[in-house]
Parts: structure tokens; C-alpha cells; sequence
């Protein structure tokens, strides 16, 4: 099964910068042209933060004081190709900020990808599974009339965190209930079905931080999900 993915997240965190709403500027000046619109918040404050809007690829960077964001939708595995937005903007950013400011170290990274796995013919077969069917019951069988539910596999080592959380999905109005959440000018009619949602969250304590160890990171969150699939289609 193909999953659908309306929103993920690259979220590189920084030690903070009380310099940072006095120098910033001269960073952004150069990638302004490229975004399609830009919006400064909480400004003239050390919380200072400006977002770059790509509307073409649905796609928003966020720099701010501490951290440095991207979120888009689709397989982020398929975005690291040659002078894609991983390249520039993004990472580009994120070397003229370490060579900017001083003392700028990086803390941690986080990936975060909100995962569908609609409900299919392939699904039907499942259901045939005594496992799979026991396991879809078993809300029901704890607490009566239960309208939705999640198991939550969590993984902490050495400060580091990884995270699944899987559970029932009934359609695109959840998905803007959800601490990751489809930038807005993404159409959610395509993610408008029923099946499960899996939210994944990996959380890593590393100062490195390149294009390959992001695409690696990603991999490893579709393969977590393959495997999340495999298992629960088990007879």
C-alpha cells in the first residue's frame, strides 16, 4: 500500500540568538525573491520569526530565533533531488545562520511525517486476518461506544526520541486537529477518505546535519510505516 502524506516537517533547533532580530536580515535578503510571499511575526522582539510561502510546491520555511522550519506534503523522500528547496532554501539558510551568528550551535533536528493508509480492497483482505480483526475490536471491547482510538510506540535512547502514533482516521476534518498540520493552501480533498492515520516523530540529538542525514532520516520514517503495515496485515 501507497500511503498519502499531507503534511511533513524538518525542524532544526538552535541555540537561541539574542542577536538575532538585528542581524537577520542581511541572512534573508537573498532568498526573499524566491519565495512566492513572506510574513514577519512577533517583530522587533527576541522571538522574532519570518515565513517564506512557496505556494507552487505547497511548501513554508520558517526562520526564527531558534530554530529553522520546513514543512511541505508528499513523499519527503522524493524532494532530495538536485537544487530542489531541501537545497535551496533550506539548507542554504541554515549554513549562512551557523556562519552568521557566532555562537549558533545546533541542539537537535526533528522530522515529523503525518501518514494515511486509506482503506482499500487490500484492506478487505486484511480484515479477513482473526489478528487484525481482534485488533480493530479491541477499543470496543475496553470501553463501550469508542469513537476514536490510538496505540502510541515510543522509543527514547540517550535523549534521542522516536515516536509512532496510530490510530483510526475518519476523514480530512482531523487533520487540522492534529499538532502537525497541512499547511493552508494544501487541497485536502485527496486525503478526504477513511482508514488510519500514523503520526511519526523522530527527535535526534546531533550537531550534524547535511542533506544525506535528513534524507536518512526520512527513509527510515517510511520504512518504520512499511513495517507498521506489515504487521498488521499479519494472519
Amino acid at each position: 500500500m501507497t500511503p498519502l502524506i499531507p503534511v511533513y516537517q524538518i525542524e532544526i533547533r538552535y541555540s537561541p540568538s539574542l542577536e538575532f532580530s538585528r542581524e537577520y536580515r542581511n541572512i534573508l535578503a537573498p532568498f526573499i525573491k524566491l519565495s512566492t510571499k513572506f510574513n514577519i511575526t512577533k517583530e522587533n522582539t527576541i522571538e522574532e520569526a519570518v515565513s517564506f510561502f512557496y505556494d507552487e510546491s505547497d511548501t513554508v520555511i520558517i526562520f526564527s530565533w531558534d530554530r529553522l522550519v520546513l514543512k511541505s506534503h508528499g513523499n519527503p523522500t522524493k524532494k532530495f533531488v538536485a537544487n530542489s528547496f531541501i537545497d535551496i532554501p533550506f539548507l542554504k539558510l541554515h549554513k549562512a545562520r551557523l556562519e552568521k551568528f557566532e555562537y549558533c550551535e545546533v541542539h537537535n533536528v526533528l522530522v515529523a511525517v503525518n501518514y494515511i493508509l486509506p482503506q482499500s480492497d487490500n484492506l478487505t483482505e486484511v480484515s479477513s486476518s482473526q489478528k487484525f480483526s481482534d485488533f480493530i475490536r479491541m477499543p470496543d471491547n475496553i470501553l463501550t461506544g469508542v469513537t476514536d482510538w490510538a496505540i502510541v510506540l515510543d522509543n527514547r535512547q540517550k535523549g534521542d526520541s522516536e515516536s509512532i502514533a496510530f490510530g483510526n482516521y475518519k476523514g480530512a476534518m482531523e487533520l487540522n486537529n492534529r499538532s502537525l498540520r497541512p499547511i493552508d493552501t494544501v487541497d485536502l480533498k485527496e486525503f478526504d477518505v477513511k482508514g488510519f492515520l500514523v503520526e511519526y516523530k523522530n527527535l535526534v540529538n546531533s550537531g550534524e546535519i547535511s542533506k544525506k542525514v535528513l534524507e536518512d532520516l526520512f527513509k527510515g520514517a517510511n520504512a518504520a510505516i512499511k513495517n507498521l503495515w506489515k504487521q498488521i496485515q499479519l494472519k
